[in-house]
């Protein structure tokens, strides 16, 4: 145990070791005003650190696998409760946002609840901005559409029920603009 404690303790210092020369390649005075080729060998120097520093970080990361697989190895249960963790806090995370998401929707359902019967300016309004849109494409025969008004959208000047009848009676009235020209 000794010895890999030693080991362990070599890899840490390496990596420790690694980032300091990371750390004073970038920050170097000497790279301050550089120009032409002492730019490129201190972009040379800087990428050696660096690639320094990842080949210390997998021998560590190899190291920690290595003694994790181990483990894992002699007490397996350890593994399977470690990972039954991992799903309860997934589960419990993934619950949080089917909440969070839950709450979005009631306020949303909530706030068209309350939503005013006809939009401002009236269908009238909506009819003639649509009259002087391009509709292309927007009704299609393979879409299911026939081309007459939804019996639910109604002729009659009466309230609509929700911000999709007043879409709906729009569209209705649109295509019989459409059907006459």
């Amino acid at each position: 145990m000794a010895a890999t404690s030693g080991n362990e303790k070599h890899l840490v210092d390496e990596l420790e070791n690694a980032f300091k020369g990371c750390y004073a390649a970038l920050v170097s005075q000497d790279n301050v005003n550089l120009q032409g080729t002492d730019q490129e060998e201190s972009k040379a120097d800087v990428s050696q650190a660096i690639q320094h520093f990842l080949d210390s970080a997998k021998q560590l990361e190899g190291y920690f696998l290595q003694k994790q697989m181990m483990f894992s190895i002699a007490r397996p249960e350890e593994a399977i409760k470690e990972d039954i963790e991992e799903l309860k806090s997934e589960l419990a995370r993934k619950d949080a946002l089917i909440q969070k998401h839950q709450a979005k929707v009631d306020r949303w359902i909530q706030t068209l609840s309350l939503a005013p019967q006809t939009p401002p300016g009236g269908v009238s309004h909506l009819q003639s901005q649509a009259r002087h849109t391009p509709q292309v494409g927007m009704h299609s025969p393979s879409a299911g559409y026939s081309g007459k008004a939804s019996p639910r959208a109604g002729s009659s000047g009466a309230p609509l029920n929700s911000p999709l009848a007043h879409l709906e009676k729009a569209t209705s009235s649109l295509s019989a603009s459409f059907e006459r020209r």
